[in-house]
């Protein structure tokens, strides 16, 4: 049956994650645990997602068949690749193996800032446009991330080839546009990343990855989240703050003009003003490059 739904024949022939040798936990987010770890038969170093399950009393979790279908769907070269779907001693013990990359921008933030650094605009634009290019291609295929975020960017040790990663929030769209309702009320993502139109509980689409692009760029540019998230304790104040601006997050004056231009061209608070993945591919700050 799952190999009926993602495409992946896992059901006829299981694949043991006895297959693989954990090296360590990498990360754990709301829809599964991710560990580094070795596949026995080729040697090669991967990443392996246990999709948690507890939250299910019977049959397969509709979130993780979700994720895996996808992510199957999304395969891109700026999308983690998924090489197959393993199983546990139980049928309730599922893992993705995915390509392993070494870094999260997240991670590669932290580490700048304790030295006083930040992306320079030159970094920001190359990866701008590989997200640009990875959002196109999902937009393209009527899926929205709504997860976007540099915990959920993953980068090569050269820093140049990027990945999006965490797909546990995405969702398909049912046709080429959003279906009015068809998302509303759907509180999917991280507060300080999240449009203003989704933490109002409005309808919502493609814009809102959008959205989470500028404040990316925000991210890159300061190496700390939009609006000071970091700092804030309350979550509810934060949430109303976002919901209710008047105006975007500012946007550091370090970038250069043409990147702050297309940061704030992202975090247009009227989401039908947003331009979409394809606009922005063209936008004058990549013919810079």
């Amino acid at each position: 049956e799952i190999a009926e739904v993602t495409g992946v024949q896992t059901c006829a022939l299981p694949i043991s994650v006895a297959e693989f040798t954990c090296k360590n936990r990498i990360e754990e987010g709301t829809y599964g645990v991710v560990y580094r770890a070795e596949d026995k038969r080729t040697k090669e170093i991967v990443a392996l997602k246990k999709l948690k399950m507890e939250r299910e009393k019977e049959g397969f979790p509709i979130t993780s068949l979700r994720e895996i279908n996808t992510l199957l769907i999304a395969q891109h070269v700026n999308v983690v690749t998924v090489r197959e779907i393993v199983v546990g001693s139980n049928m309730d013990q599922i893992f993705i193996v995915m390509d392993f990359v070494q870094h999260d921008l997240k991670g590669l933030m932290e580490t700048m800032r304790k030295k006083n650094q930040v992306f320079l605009p030159g970094e920001v634009k190359c990866l701008m446009q590989q997200l640009l290019r990875a959002i196109h291609h999902l937009h393209d295929n009527w899926i929205l991330h709504r997860d976007l975020k540099g915990a959920n960017v993953l980068v090569d040790t050269s820093g140049h080839h990027l990945r999006i990663a965490d797909f546990g929030a995405a969702a398909r769209m049912m046709s080429k546009s959003t279906v009015p309702g068809e998302f509303q009320g759907q509180l999917q993502g991280t507060i300080a990343f999240m449009a203003p139109e989704v933490l109002r509980g409005d309808n919502y689409g493609r814009s809102c990855d959008i959205w989470s692009l500028g404040c990316l760029i925000i991210e890159m540019g300061t190496g700390k989240p939009p609006w000071g998230a970091s700092d804030v304790s309350n979550h509810l104040a934060l949430i109303f703050r976002i919901a209710c601006a008047a105006e975007p997050p500012s946007v550091p004056p370090s970038l250069s003009p043409a990147l702050r231009d297309l940061a704030l061209r992202c975090l247009e608070l009227d989401p039908g003003l947003r331009p979409s993945a394809r606009e922005l591919l063209l936008h004058p700050v990549f013919h810079e490059m």
